[in-house]
């Protein structure tokens, strides 16, 4: 389940990694959008990390999963909502998406370590971490495809935002179920 989780949440961040540059041209925006929310991601899937590592201390790692799994579907949606309409927008909105992205690279190595134990926890999570790849290859090139099918980026969004709340119905099923006790 974590496996699928991951690949599902690390689509929506790769698509728009992979093809902010042709998103912004297709919405008729200018380069200077590109510019600042190529500057500003890295900063936002940088701060997200350390953010929701705190958080899911705090909260518990499935509960806090559930909360940004289902704000990245809304900020997803927010993309193709309202980051088309500005420069601004598209640069808020794409650092929403980053925000709400970044914090599988915290969330998922802890929760590896509370399901699994910390004895062979970096092995288990190399295992984990080639949901990236697998990732990569729906949230670059099928986005890209379907934009090019469909002249719009609404579908890859759609699917995105849809992966990521599967994915928080996921972790709602892990947190009834809890970590085993260790």
């Amino acid at each position: 389940a974590m496996y699928v989780m991951f690949v599902m949440m690390a689509v929506g961040g790769l698509m728009v990694t992979a093809n902010a540059g042709p998103m912004a041209e297709s919405f008729g925006l200018a380069a200077g959008a590109l510019t600042l929310a190529a500057s500003l991601g890295p900063l936002a899937n940088a701060a997200s990390r350390i953010f929701w590592g705190w958080a899911s201390d705090r909260l518990g790692r499935e509960r806090t999963m559930i909360v940004a799994f289902v704000l990245q579907a809304v900020s997803l949606l927010l993309v193709i909502g309202i980051g088309q309409r500005s420069a601004g927008l598209f640069a808020l909105t794409l650092v929403l998406v980053y925000f709400t992205w970044g914090e599988i690279y915290s969330l998922f190595p802890a929760m590896v370590g509370d399901y699994f134990g910390s004895r062979h926890a970096t092995s288990n999570y190399s295992l984990m971490y080639t949901a990236k790849g697998a990732a990569s290859i729906v949230g670059g090139g099928l986005a890209a495809l379907l934009f090019e099918r469909f002249g719009s980026w609404s579908a890859a969004f759609y699917g995105s935002a849809g992966l990521a709340l599967c994915a928080a119905v996921l972790a709602i099923g892990l947190w009834a179920v809890g970590a085993p006790s260790r």
